[in-house]
């Protein structure tokens, strides 16, 4: 209960920026390493590459591998942050998700649902998810659990602005309208 639980949630652990994710973290313990942190990771791939860069980098007895977890609203439920550095998303819902659930969320440029996140207010975003400093001194704002649940608090407000049922709507609109235009 006094951990600060950070979870990533992604199928193809390279693309959606697992190794940027425990190089930040690193990084971020290298300035204050008695923060009691773990970190949670679920979703497909491969574990071992990811488990032998946390040998090397000293987060072993941090990371737990969960594999695809089928009720993921309990590991929202179970973590302080989201974070999902992602190389390139044109949208990771789970990002959405994360935020619905009341977690202050950190991710990249590159995840098309960073545009949504209003930086310093409703999340974080990192510009270059390769920059480990960069990645870091943002994980750094985590560690102060005032500051995680104004961002939370935030990261909801934004995310129950965009239900299914919009997206669903909207889908919709989308094919009429091709429909409409369509001379069959």
């Amino acid at each position: 209960p006094n951990d600060l639980v950070l979870l990533f949630v992604g199928s193809g652990f390279e693309r959606k920026g697992l190794s940027c994710f425990l190089k930040g973290v690193a990084w971020a313990l290298s300035r204050h390493p008695k923060i009691p942190l773990k970190l949670i990771v679920a979703g497909k791939g491969n574990p071992r590459p990811y488990l032998s860069l946390a040998h090397t980098l000293d987060l072993h007895e941090r990371v737990r591998f969960v594999g695809a977890w089928a009720t993921i609203e309990e590991l929202y439920a179970a973590a302080d942050a989201f974070v999902l550095p992602t190389l390139y998303d044109s949208f990771a819902n789970v990002t959405l998700e994360a935020a619905a659930a009341g977690l202050p969320v950190l991710t990249s440029r590159q995840n098309g649902a960073s545009e949504l996140i209003e930086d310093g207010r409703s999340g974080l975003i990192v510009n270059d998810p390769v920059d480990f400093s960069e990645m870091g001194e943002r994980l750094l704002e985590f560690f102060d659990v005032g500051w995680r649940r104004v961002l939370g608090g935030a990261a909801r407000e934004m995310a129950v602005q965009f239900p299914v049922s919009r997206y669903a709507q909207g889908t919709i609109q989308v094919y009429q309208a091709i429909l409409e235009e369509k001379s069959w």
